[in-house]
């Protein structure tokens, strides 16, 4: 029963291997037939442009009649013309669409071909089932057994050959795959079910048999048969394993096997499947040898035999493209960076087995090699695939080293070296798959260096230095790599070249913020452990506002570096880093803490405040100077208008509650002297009382400025500030102030409206843009 499932494995195998071998033929003869008919329609140009030239110039209209030209009889022995004969054409090659098969192509294809392989498959299940049934009735003994499908297996190579010679070319390749996959099960019967051979002897009978194999294919050219050899072969080592395995002699035997199935790929280019099945064969082997067999007593042979295999793939690969032999070159491509990523990957396992501190040497010696290799081809044949694929290996194999070496902020600190070396070589040779690795890197280093301990938060027990510590060079390095290969991509000529530079740009930017932000905290951090009780709330305090203020200062930085260098990708994440800027201090900037330390006017929160507020006024006037034409950018003018005027209404509202608070908490500590319950109501409803009075003069200055410069925006703003004074005074005023608070908060506000309301007649002209103020008459 294991006989007839191995026989099954191996037609599903042949037919596999059958259909690619038929498919590679397929190929090449339609890329044989596209070359004659570029070369075809060619020559047709060429003789087209040639009759072009040769038409005499149309004669135009109008003009007189040309006279005509005498016909005369050639002189008694003058030489006649000879007539120049038309250029001769190529041969028109057939059409690539074959036309449908006939009724009786069907029939031959079917009665001369499909029966040949079912009758041979047949054969061999025949043979197989009279092994098993003689086996188990002891009919004859083990060795005639044995012998009987040699001599079986030996009569049908010979019948083929006598078949051949006849010009039955298809009934003799049956007979050949029949003959032949009797003596395998010959051998493996003679093995591993009787026990007649031992494992060096049956390993030579298989062996032969696979000698026998490909000579036949060669004698047929028959990729089938040849793919029968290489199923074979491979097969060989688990048909006759014993469970103990000697390393040298299997992987000697697998290496013997590979120069054959090489040699032959390399005779018979049709045979092109060979080669990446006879790689997929040893290196699975190598595999399956690494994950159950492997001693520590092996590395040594394991090692030798797997630079061996990489040797000699690698050395057909080289010889194919110095022969300048290559068909299908973008598959030899990819199967040779294929091959080399395998072999790596085992490389890798069998060092981690013993050897862990051999893996970096082990891997840049292998880069080297590419390297090498690669400085080798652009010698001969410059900058173009052949070149590509050594280098970029060469390139990964050194990325993966320093991953493997370095860790943490080093690593990060190495990738960013080497992904802005593959982008400026992807840039500066025009080699697209640089490029992209180098960015891939740049990618890894960002996610390697967030993943990083301690880059997002110092240690609270080390000692830190703002700015100058191996974190901050680390952030630096990265936004100057991304930087500088922004510029560099600059250069490209790409149709993404243009939004990749954009996302560098951009990204580089928010490098530097994330450093800017990581130092301020650790900073205040550290003053905050080194500081005493009493000041821990006040250093929390400014670092809540500052941290705005040098986001502020930084995007400020940034616009001006956007506009004056035209790059938008740098102008626009400052202004959304100072829109963060004010929208955290809006929030944060409207109480003071601790509120007893509070002094009007004369403190911290009044200078950051007015300090984002002149960034905000300067990235304002950077923009008007330059206004771009993006959405995003016409909106930039209100938006930063509109922010400016919020952080000083912050401001205002701000300092007149927290002096009242700070009233309050004074009142608290001295609550035995005074009458608590009063003191407290007269401070809250002058708190009140004042803050809308606040709210009120600042809309008086913000519409006087706004029907001075002739800005409707403020004005606008100023009529809104307006509004919220109005519903303030209406809807808690009215309801929680006592009498007098309320006489005095309505009667200002009726004054101010009225004034409000004349001054929009006096300036109607002005605020309408007739340019002439309206006087009573």
């Amino acid at each position: 029963m294991v006989a007839l499932l191995l026989l099954t494995l191996f037609a599903c195998v042949v037919l596999f291997a059958l259909g690619l071998g038929r498919m590679a033929v397929l190929t090449s003869r339609i890329a044989a037939l596209e070359e004659r008919l570029s070369a075809a329609l060619a020559h047709i140009g060429e003789i087209e442009r040639a009759l072009r030239a040769a038409e005499p110039a149309a004669r135009p209209a109008g003009r007189a009649r040309t006279p005509r030209r005498r016909v005369t009889a050639p002189a008694e022995g003058a030489a006649l013309p000879v007539p120049v004969p038309a250029p001769a054409l190529p041969p028109v090659p057939a059409q690539s669409r074959r036309p449908s098969r006939t009724k009786e192509e069907w029939e031959a294809l079917i009665g001369g071909k499909l029966l040949n392989r079912i009758g041979a498959l047949a054969l061999i299940l025949g043979v197989a089932f009279f092994l098993q049934y003689a086996f188990a009735n002891d009919w004859i003994t083990e060795p005639v057994r044995v012998l009987i499908g040699v001599l079986i297996g030996g009569a049908l190579i010979a019948l083929a050959a006598r078949a051949a010679a006849r010009n039955f070319t298809v009934f003799a390749q049956g007979l050949v795959g029949a003959g032949i996959a009797i003596l395998y099960l010959s051998a493996y019967a003679s093995f591993n079910y009787y026990h007649l051979l031992s494992q060096p002897v049956a390993f030579l009978f298989m062996g032969a048999v696979t000698v026998v194999t490909f000579t036949q294919a060669f004698r047929y050219d028959s990729l089938a048969v040849a793919l029968l050899g290489w199923l074979g072969g491979f097969l060989t080592p688990f048909l006759l394993s014993t469970g103990d395995v000697n390393t040298t002699g299997l992987f000697a035997y697998i290496a013997i096997l590979d120069a054959g199935l090489l040699a032959a790929a390399w005779r018979k280019p049709a045979w092109m499947p060979i080669e990446p099945l006879a790689m997929a064969g040893t290196y699975l082997i190598y595999a399956l040898w690494l994950g159950e067999s492997y001693t520590a007593g092996a590395f040594i042979p394991g090692a030798l035999f797997l630079v061996l295999f990489w040797l000699m793939f690698h050395a057909v690969h080289t010889a194919r493209f110095a022969a300048d032999s290559v068909p299908r070159r973008s598959f030899r491509l990819t199967l040779a960076s294929l091959h080399g990523a395998v072999f790596y990957i085992l490389l890798y396992v069998l060092l981690d087995q013993d050897h862990a501190e051999w893996r970096v040497p082990a891997t840049l010696a292998a880069a080297i090699m590419y390297f090498s290799f690669a400085l080798a081809v652009r010698r001969r044949s410059g900058l173009d695939g052949e070149f590509l694929q050594p280098a970029l290996t060469g390139a990964i194999l050194l990325v993966v080293a320093t991953h493997i070496e370095f860790s943490a902020l080093a690593l990060v600190q190495y990738w960013t070296v080497e992904a802005l070396a593959l982008v400026w070589g992807g840039t500066q040779w025009r080699l697209r798959s640089f490029w992209w690795t180098g960015l891939a890197v740049f990618l890894m280093a960002i996610v390697a260096l967030v993943a990083a301990p301690g880059a997002m938060a110092g240690s609270p027990a080390a000692p830190f230095t703002l700015l100058l510590n191996r974190r901050a060079f680390t952030f630096a390095l990265l936004a100057a790599g991304l930087a500088l290969s922004g510029v560099i991509t600059g250069r490209a000529e790409w149709p993404v070249a243009g939004g990749v530079r954009t996302i560098l740009h951009v990204a580089w930017t928010w490098v530097l913020f994330v450093l800017l932000t990581v130092e301020t905290n650790d900073w205040f951090a550290t003053a905050i452990r080194n500081a005493g009780v009493a000041q821990e709330q006040h250093i929390a305090f400014l670092r809540t506002l500052g941290l705005p203020v040098i986001w502020g200062a930084y995007g400020l930085a940034l616009v001006a570096t956007g506009v004056w260098r035209s790059l938008r990708a740098v102008k626009t994440p400052g202004l959304i880093m100072v829109f963060l800027a004010a929208g955290v201090m809006l929030i944060r900037g409207l109480t003071y803490e601790p509120v007893s330390e509070f002094t009007p006017l004369l403190n911290l929160r009044v200078l950051l405040l007015l300090l984002l507020a002149a960034e905000c006024a300067l990235a304002l006037r950077l923009i008007t100077t330059r206004p771009g034409t993006a959405p995003l950018e016409r909106t930039t003018v209100p938006a930063l208008q509109v922010t400016i005027v919020l952080l000083l209404l912050v401001l205002v509202t701000g300092e007149i509650w927290d002096y009242y608070a700070h009233g309050i908490y004074a009142l608290a500590l001295n609550a035995g002297s005074v009458n608590i319950a009063g003191e407290l109501s007269r401070l809250q409803n002058l708190r009140q009382l004042f803050l809308s009075a606040g709210w009120v003069v600042f809309s008086i200055l913000l519409m006087a400025l706004g029907i001075g410069t002739r800005s409707r925006l403020e004005r606008v703003e100023a009529i809104i500030l307006f509004g919220a004074a109005i519903l303030k005074i209406f809807i808690y005023d009215l309801s929680f102030l006592q009498t007098l608070y309320r006489i005095f908060s309505f009667a200002g506000l009726g004054i101010v409206l009225l004034g409000v309301s004349w001054l929009y007649q006096r300036y109607r002209g002005v605020i309408l843009g007739g340019g002439e103020s309206t006087r009573p008459g």
